[in-house]
């Protein structure tokens, strides 16, 4: 089964190729929020690696957040618009539950993905079970950062913590927390996320259905109900 996945959700752009029996091939291409610039260049050159074309793939799988808004759209109308123009299917993957089932996480066990939400927020779901397989413990929440640390604590067994959110607010974190931080789970994989497409044998979702998962407005509807004066005061 070929299948391309693209990852924008945070800081980092990269993509990913699966063909076959063939391992998964990974390339990333910024960290550095150059998404626009960067990530059909990458999708171009490792295709080009395997001489694969685009209608040659059985898919794309996508992730859709939540995430960084310019990121997410990048990634999303990108995805789409290649999907369509190909005839191919789309699948979708969120950010969290990726991070959830990076490989340097346990096969068992429960997982907390953080991704960094900027204003002094973080993206945050909980997870339990086997990887590539994880059960959700409920909707991605927004919080900040002493608030991460009070949910983590409260945790009842012990959890990885993994996410650029969890690296960069490490040192607000609890104890409990801090000992299962696996720093070297950063960003989202898009390697992970075709691993968990071709595990669970996710289907297909409609192309117009595909849509970025913000959680909240971006920055510049938020600056401009500041300085409208309808903010917090």
């Amino acid at each position: 089964m070929k299948l391309l996945g693209l990852e924008t959700a945070t800081s980092a752009a990269a993509v990913a190729l699966s063909h076959g029996t063939a391992e998964i091939r990974e390339l990333l291409a910024t960290t550095e929020r150059r998404h626009t610039e960067t990530l059909l260049d990458a999708v171009t050159l490792l295709l080009g690696d395997e001489g694969i074309a685009v209608v040659d793939l059985d898919g794309i799988v996508v992730d859709v957040g939540p995430g960084l808004f310019t990121g997410l759209r990048v990634g999303v109308t990108t995805a789409r618009s290649l999907a369509a123009a190909a005839g191919i299917a789309l699948h979708t993957v969120t950010s969290l539950e990726v991070l959830a089932s990076d490989p340097a996480t346990p096969e068992e066990g429960s997982v907390a993905a953080v991704i960094d939400g900027r204003r002094g927020e973080v993206f945050v779901e909980r997870f339990v079970g086997a990887r590539l397989r994880r059960r959700s413990l409920g909707p991605p929440e927004i919080l900040r950062p002493d608030e991460l640390s009070t949910l983590l604590e409260a945790f009842a067994d012990d959890v990885v913590v993994v996410g650029d959110g969890a690296v960069r607010y490490a040192d607000a974190l609890g104890t409990k927390a801090r000992s299962g931080l696996v720093p070297s789970v950063v960003y989202p994989s898009p390697a992970v996320a075709l691993e968990i497409v071709i595990a669970q044998e996710r289907a297909a979702t409609d192309l117009h259905r595909v849509l970025p998962l913000y959680l909240r407005d971006p920055d510049a509807v938020a600056n401009f109900t500041i300085a409208r004066g309808h903010g917090p005061s």
